[in-house]
């Protein structure tokens, strides 16, 4: 078993314009999130399974309008694999020095759960309000 942690931050170019956003910028939308990898092996098969869960979300308000927007992200990955080649040895250190070519196959599942809020308020009066909810499956 191995313990990480793992800090993310993405960046892409999207029609000439710059996106980035930073581990903080990540951080700060981030309400909940747990991630569970796990392998096991048997001889020269293998199979594993990789899930991320996490929920996303920001409420904003800019004058008369408020937003609240909330992500509710689950992706599955999962893999079958077969040692095909491998070469390990134990040195003088007892450090083990080698390399192994595996073949793997396999299936993703991506669901994006997408809600967004919204309200314009007039004097503590609603003059409009409704939501969206949008469902995303790779």
């Amino acid at each position: 078993m191995v313990a990480y942690a793992l800090l993310a931050a993405q960046s892409t170019d999207v029609g000439g314009e710059q996106l980035r956003q930073s581990f903080s910028d990540l951080s700060s939308i981030t309400n909940a999130g747990f991630q569970f990898i796990s392998t096991v092996r048997y001889d020269r098969f293998s199979f594993s399974f990789d899930g991320t869960f996490a929920t996303l979300g920001v409420d904003e308000s800019q004058g008369p309008l408020e937003v609240d927007v909330t992500i509710r992200q689950n992706i599955f990955d999962f893999k079958l694999g077969y040692r095909l080649l491998d070469y390990f040895k134990l040195d003088d250190q007892k450090a083990i020095d080698g390399w192994s070519l595996d073949f793997d196959i396999g299936a993703k599942y991506w669901l994006n759960d997408i809600g967004v809020n919204y309200a314009l308020i007039w004097n503590d009066t609603p003059l409009i309000d409704g939501s969206l909810d949008e469902k995303q499956e790779w």
